[in-house]
């Protein structure tokens, strides 16, 4: 994370003066990189090459943000850990109400209140936030047009020869399940004659 003043001069940008805006619908543009990212501690991105098209929708009593989020996540694969470019298009909407009196609690996400005199709005930790929903839960590489997987395929070929090997039964295996297999079904165990010619008397009888 970047020392205080630095990050306070890269997260500038996104500070928004609305108060001198007429109402109607004013766009901006935003570019979001690594220094972006590097603002936020923990944050999920490291290296990115994002725009984010804001629609700004200026009323009275209220802000209407359109955000449409395009570009790329370079990220690690989650199955081969190769570097993986992972394209964004997605879009968030976010509604601004400005009243009087702050809420003590506000439980919708899409909302936010902001006192009716403010003059200004700072949209850089909603870019932020946006921006790691992008990310899906699973980062892979999409499959090729043969349907065949787009990862390294020594690291593919590696996994499925440990797969195969914990799905190969052992010697021991065979014999516990044969050992197994014969106490569930005591009729196919082999029995001594005798005692076989004595169950029969019995069940004549």
């Amino acid at each position: 994370m970047k020392h205080p003043e630095e990050t306070s001069l890269l997260l500038k940008p996104f500070l928004i003066q609305f108060s001198g805006l007429k109402e109607g619908i004013h766009h901006f543009n935003f570019k979001v990189d690594d220094a972006f990212f590097a603002c936020f501690e923990n944050s999920p991105i490291e290296k990115a090459n994002l725009n984010v098209a804001l629609n700004f929708n200026r009323r009275l009593s209220f802000l209407e943000l359109n955000f449409t989020i395009t570009g790329l996540i370079y990220c690690e694969c989650d199955r081969c850990a190769d570097p993986l470019d992972l394209a964004v298009d997605e879009k968030f909407e976010l509604l601004v109400k400005l009243v009087q009196h702050l809420p003590a609690n506000n439980d919708d996400p899409e909302v936010y209140y902001l006192h009716h005199e403010a003059s200004e709005i700072n949209i850089a930790n909603w870019v932020y936030e946006f921006a790691a929903l992008c990310l899906p839960m699973h980062k892979v590489h999409e499959d090729l047009p043969n349907g065949k997987s787009g990862c390294n395929p020594s690291v593919i070929a590696y996994l499925e020869n440990i797969e195969t090997q914990q799905n190969k039964p052992t010697a021991a295996k065979k014999k516990n399940n044969n050992n197994n297999n014969n106490k569930d079904n005591p009729e196919e165990t082999t029995i001594d004659p005798r005692w076989a010619k004595l169950k029969n008397l019995l069940n004549e009888d």
